[in-house]
């Protein structure tokens, strides 16, 4: 049971740095490049701000895990 929760937490780990600090990171570091890709979509500037604040919102969803009762 236990080797099962540490391949489960380092994937959710793994999973969270990619969707979550990523992003982040480009928005921070380098805001220029935020709206490279749903330009060429179509999509107005502000939708690219929009799908990082809701990547973060899913990667606490996703790392804070809440027994249902």
């Amino acid at each position: 049971m236990k080797k099962n929760k540490i391949i489960f937490w380092v994937a959710t780990i793994i999973i969270a740095l990619m969707e979550g600090v990523m992003p982040l990171a480009t928005w921070i570091a380098a805001p220029q490049y935020m709206t490279f890709g749903t330009k060429a979509l179509g999509y107005p500037d502000y939708f690219a701000y929009t799908l990082v604040v809701g990547k973060i919102l899913g990667v606490i969803a996703i790392v804070l895990p809440k027994n249902a009762r």
